[in-house]
């Protein structure tokens, strides 16, 4: 949060912890040579880290960008790689 009229947040750490888990799981599952397995368990463990508490913040429409790049960055991730 930071001091302002008007209410705004910071998700720069939220994109942190997503990248960093999408990293770990991907590190481990890429050896399964499986795309199906590995966007079920970005869906199932990243996901809600980069969208926990989203709905009662409001955003911006620039953070929902910058949302879904990571989730499209990480889909091409798992698909060409």
């Amino acid at each position: 949060m930071y001091r302002s009229v008007h209410i705004s947040c910071s998700y720069d750490r939220l994109k942190l912890k997503f990248y960093r888990a999408f990293n770990a799981l991907y590190c481990r599952s890429h050896c399964s040579n499986s795309e199906l397995v590995s966007i079920e368990l970005v869906k199932a463990h990243c996901l809600p880290l980069l969208l926990y508490a989203v709905e009662s913040t409001a955003p911006a429409k620039q953070v929902v960008r910058m949302m879904d790049r990571c989730i499209d960055v990480e889909g091409l991730q798992v698909v060409l790689f």
